[in-house]
């Protein structure tokens, strides 16, 4: 009964998730929901806070650690969407009889410092700034590769997860990777005690055995990783789970915590410098040209720190022309979202500013909005090189900042063009003889 329950919670969240995702796109007052659950993370939440979003929202992420203190990783457990992806994972190498490898004892105890550095190396980059720490949190990555679904593209992501998965013990990766999972782990830890089995306990180990989370221990009991998923009480042969159990002191793992702030410590220390340093993406000096940013971007190593890479902006477009960035911004710039004028023009209708939640789109006043500045490449207009009159983009544009010489050729009016890239969209050249740079663009500084 106790897991039907559970599995039915773990579906309607996964579900009521992933229906805000895909509600973004045609209600509008949809699109902050997904924004405001990712505050059940905790280090979610810290970065949204420190870009500016709403302090009441803080609340949630205080809630979810205060019942991640008494009750454990529930949300791990329960709402987590990658966390039930796992599961059912699982419950696939069930039918196969295939129960997964396990770490031995001193591989265990090198995991185990592995996520506390992992965790430290996140907050200490959430606390200078940089986003990009997120890039594996659970509620990030979920409608990143959400978007690569619905655009017909590779998951990356979820399927590294599901093949560790598959691979190793079902939770692997919520063990020893996830961020959010040892920032609710540590929080568990407050309890400073672990309880241990009532009853007859025989010591068959049949619970450590089969714990999907590697967290029962015959020595220490029940640890902070317990998802209470129940299955040690369904697979004990003496039911001895099932009755009251004792309260032991827990080890609070202080070297694994000295490891953690070790590591966020040395990152704080790094990032600094790095911060410190401009241009941090510019290549021989300058940025690309053809770089573009969606309307509202704040300046780029500001927009860079800022990004969470979770790719809520690029599902919510209507025209589809937001694109996540390749190593044309730099290593750095992995994955953030850019404007591609060819595949259509930006509508500044500031849908992707309403979904980022952590302020690096953000709604600006329409005098502000420019993107850049069109430029016509004349050895391959039509009309200039050509000498066909096409004039497809003075047509297109919805500024009239293309107008015609006296020669009857398109000429770009650079104090009228606000770089919607509707010319370079309706180009009927194939490498576009009009492009849109990102020379004159207006980007919002941080306050």
């Amino acid at each position: 009964m106790r897991t039907t329950v559970r599995r039915s919670i773990q579906i309607v969240s996964a579900v009521c998730l992933t229906y805000l995702l895909w509600r973004q796109n045609f209600i509008t007052a949809v699109r902050p929901l997904y924004s405001w659950a990712s505050w059940l993370d905790p280090l979610a939440g810290l970065a949204n806070l420190l870009r500016g979003a709403l302090p009441l929202l803080s609340l949630i992420s205080l809630a979810a650690l205060l019942i991640a203190v008494f009750l454990g990783r529930v949300f791990c457990g329960y709402v987590c969407p990658v966390g039930t992806l796992l599961d059912l994972i699982a419950d696939l190498k069930k039918a196969v009889h295939w129960g997964g490898l396990r770490p031995g004892d001193k591989t265990r105890v090198w995991l185990e410092r592995l996520r506390w550095i992992i965790l430290g190396g996140a907050v200490g980059l959430i606390l200078l700034g940089y986003s990009l720490a997120l890039f594996v949190d659970p509620l990030v990555l979920w409608p990143r590769d959400f978007w690569l679904l619905i655009n017909k593209e590779i998951p990356w992501s979820l399927i590294a997860v599901v093949l560790l998965g598959m691979v190793s013990f079902p939770r692997f990766w919520c063990r020893f990777v996830c961020p959010a999972g040892s920032t609710f782990s540590l929080a568990g830890r407050m309890r400073g005690a672990s309880r241990l089995a009532g009853g007859k306990c025989t010591k068959c180990r049949v619970c450590v055995r089969h714990c999907p989370m590697m967290n029962v221990s015959s020595e220490i009991g029940f640890g902070s990783d317990c998802l209470h998923c129940g299955v040690c009480s369904r697979k004990c042969p003496a039911r001895c789970l099932d009755k009251p159990a004792s309260l032991v002191p827990v080890d609070k793992g202080r070297r694994d915590l000295l490891l953690s702030s070790g590591a966020g410590l040395s990152l704080l220390v790094i990032g600094g410098i790095a911060r410190a340093v401009k241009g941090a993406t510019v290549i021989g000096g300058r940025r690309w040209a053809r770089l573009l940013r969606p309307p509202g971007a704040l300046e780029e190593r500001d927009f860079l720190a800022a990004c969470q890479r979770c790719g809520q902006c690029l599902s919510v477009c209507p025209t589809k022309v937001l694109r996540p960035s390749g190593l044309e911004s730099g290593l750095l710039g992995l994955w953030t979202p850019r404007f591609v004028p060819r595949l259509g023009r930006c509508m500044f209708c500031n849908a992707c500013d309403q979904v980022c939640p952590t302020k690096a789109l953000a709604v600006m006043p329409p005098e502000k909005l420019r993107l850049g500045t069109a430029v016509i490449h004349r050895h391959l207009c039509l009309a200039w090189n050509k000498g066909i009159k096409c004039l497809l983009c003075v047509e297109t544009c919805p500024r009239f900042a293309i107008r015609i010489n006296a020669d009857g050729r398109p000429v770009i009016d650079e104090e009228r063009c606000f770089g919607c890239g509707a010319c370079e969209a309706h180009c009927p050249v194939a490498d576009s003889a009009v492009i849109l740079t990102n020379r004159g663009e207006i980007r919002r500084r941080e306050r």
